[in-house]
């Protein structure tokens, strides 16, 4: 079957190295489908509740391991605020802590076509909390945020139902949760957009930046991998003491 031993080795390269394609990204509009589908691989949550009050994060940037990037069309930076500037009065609600990832303009809060990139270290998923703040329906917000990657086709968007409200004074903003899996490889970079510039108007804060590392090998493929190499080393052996 195999005519020599390296061909042996590219095959078994192929079989427990398989390439990425877009099939294999995967995406979430609900925190606890993410959660089942990550089940069981170690995580790390950025918060934004460790840094100073009023930390500025500049286009180019990097906080706790990720690189921000971002087109300033609206003359305004990010920020780690609690929002108490630009709400002049008290902390605005979050979904964990008092501090979230908004930016410097009137309110603190990221305005659509504030659009922006994440890169960060290699992982498997990766998924945050949007806090929405509009007086439209939000029926009418469906797709107005979408996540999308380099890597992928697919996209993650606003869906007409939100996960959850937090109530601030006489407004009701609204919590979702969207995300993108690589099923079978790993995943770098995140890009948020607001293409529908003519829909409602609206903006958002950022709570829960949910980053998901690249699963280890699990025993069997390692036994399987260990096993390969054995059959192929004795096969080299019998290929290399054959008579010529």
């Amino acid at each position: 079957m195999f005519r020599n031993w390296k061909s042996l080795i590219f095959v078994l390269c192929l079989a427990f190295h398989p390439q990425t394609t877009w099939a294999d990204f995967v995406a979430f509009s609900d925190f606890a489908s993410f959660s089942t589908a990550t089940t069981g691989a170690p995580f790390s949550v950025v918060n934004f509740d460790n840094a100073s009050p009023n930390t500025i994060i500049g286009n180019g940037s990097t906080f706790q391991g990720i690189t921000f990037q971002y087109s300033n069309v609206l003359a305004t930076n990010l920020v780690i605020t609690n929002g108490v500037i630009g709400s002049g009065t008290s902390p605005l609600p979050t979904t964990s802590g008092t501090q979230f990832l908004g930016n410097t303009g009137s309110g603190q809060l990221v305005a659509s076509l504030h659009d922006m990139t994440l890169s960060f270290s290699n992982t498997s998923a990766v998924g945050m909390r949007l806090i929405v703040r509009t007086t439209a329906d939000p029926a009418t917000l469906v797709g107005d945020i979408r996540f999308s990657t380099s890597q992928s086709g697919v996209t993650a968007q606003l869906p007409s139902v939100q996960s959850s409200n937090l109530v601030d004074g006489a407004f009701t903003d609204r919590v979702y949760f969207l995300g993108l899996q690589n099923t079978s490889g790993t995943l770098n970079n995140l890009s948020i957009t607001t293409p529908n510039s003519v829909g409602p108007d609206f903006s958002y804060r950022i709570d829960d930046i949910f980053l998901v590392a690249v699963p280890e090998p699990n025993s069997m493929v390692l036994l399987l991998s260990a096993g390969a190499l054995a059959m192929a080393f004795g096969i080299r052996r019998r290929f290399s003491t054959s008579p010529k």
